[in-house]
């Protein structure tokens, strides 16, 4: 008999039932990330609230459904908003013909009223139709509403690599074409200006994400804590600042993310970049001391979510190429609603 109740393994065990369920699922058919331990600790080992939902599914004491939430206060057209964001839902394809994942998905729903949670949010990935979550979300129109399509920035940094990894025969073809014009990423013409994050720069940040989120439809609400978790947790994570007129005036943040196609690669996968106070050879610096910072670390790729508070000209200016969208972004109220849930402009992250 199937068990709902919260996870009560370590980091180590969940990602090893991740990765075991989206290799079973995709492996060969479509590009799915690969969780690793401390990517999983800094997401959802933060606080008790977060741990509260993790809600998992057990038949006896095995693992066979899991469905987190991550705690978060949201900026939602001009009213702040107590919520959550979700990934990494997994359920075992041994128990895809039991109600498990609608079991999983009641009682996170039913938790996150209890701690008076309003609102979660989430991707469903639609580039390909082999992926089962836009079959399961998009399909719960009463409770799932679409916020809108999201593409991606992507720069190669090792195209023979990105080739082996890439499953569709125009990525493949792409991948080939981009190692004869590309090159290698430039060097910032001022790396003075860019050092890495310390704790003491979490104020300061906290302030230029909150401000770029005010300015967005949709974000999330930023203090010197959740600063300090997303940009200076260094297990999982690595951000550059870019100092001007003796302050903190932008960053870069990403992680090295395993992602598995035809072939294993790791993308840099960049999560937040904030350039709006900074002179634009300095925006360009901070970017290219980025990339090479992950070509030096092994990286293959980088990637970041295409927004309207993702900057343009930095990326465009270091050779990022647009994809067309391939995720819905979509929300689904609890104990909120607004009276049209289509949002332009999203200050959010990718998972």
């Amino acid at each position: 008999m199937i068990e709902i109740r919260t996870y009560d393994g370590d980091m180590q065990q969940l990602s090893e039932f991740c990765n075991m369920v989206w290799s079973r699922r995709y492996l060969g058919q479509m590009p799915f990330a690969r969780w690793t331990p401390e990517f999983l600790e800094w997401e959802l080992d933060d606080c008790q609230l977060t741990r509260d939902l993790l809600v998992a599914a057990y038949d006896g004491g095995k693992l066979v459904g899991f469905l987190p939430a991550r705690p978060m206060r949201f900026h939602v057209q001009g009213q702040t908003i107590d919520g959550t964001w979700g990934s990494y839902f997994s359920v075992d394809p041994d128990y895809e013909n039991q109600p498990v994942s609608i079991k999983l998905h009641l009682e996170q729903r039913r938790r996150h009223k209890a701690h008076g949670l309003k609102l979660n949010l989430g991707y469903a990935f639609t580039g390909y139709s082999v992926g089962r979550g836009q079959k399961f979300w998009l399909k719960q129109t009463k409770m799932v509403k679409p916020v809108r399509r999201v593409g991606t920035w992507v720069r190669e940094l090792d195209p023979a690599a990105v080739a082996k990894f890439s499953i569709k025969r125009l990525d493949v073809l792409a991948s080939h074409l981009s190692r004869l014009v590309l090159g290698a990423p430039r060097p910032p013409r001022n790396p003075e200006a860019i050092r890495p994050f310390v704790p003491a720069d979490a104020a300061p940040c906290a302030a230029l994400l909150d401000a770029a989120s005010r300015r967005a439809e949709l974000g999330y609400a930023w203090d010197e804590t959740l600063a300090l978790r997303q940009l200076g947790f260094e297990k999982a994570t690595r951000t550059l600042v870019a100092e001007h007129d003796g302050r903190v005036a932008g960053l870069i943040n990403y992680c090295p993310l395993p992602l598995m196609g035809r072939a294993p690669i790791v993308v840099g996968l960049i999560d937040f970049l904030e350039t709006h106070d900074l002179p634009h050879r300095t925006a360009l610096d901070l970017v290219r001391s980025a990339l090479a910072d992950m070509r030096s670390r092994g990286m293959h790729l980088a990637m970041a979510l295409r927004t309207t508070s993702m900057p343009f000209w930095p990326l465009a200016r270091t050779a990022f190429t647009m994809i067309p969208a391939e995720y819905s972004y979509v929300a689904q109220p609890i104990d909120f609603d607004l009276p049209d849930w289509r949002m332009r402009r999203l200050h959010v992250h990718w998972r």
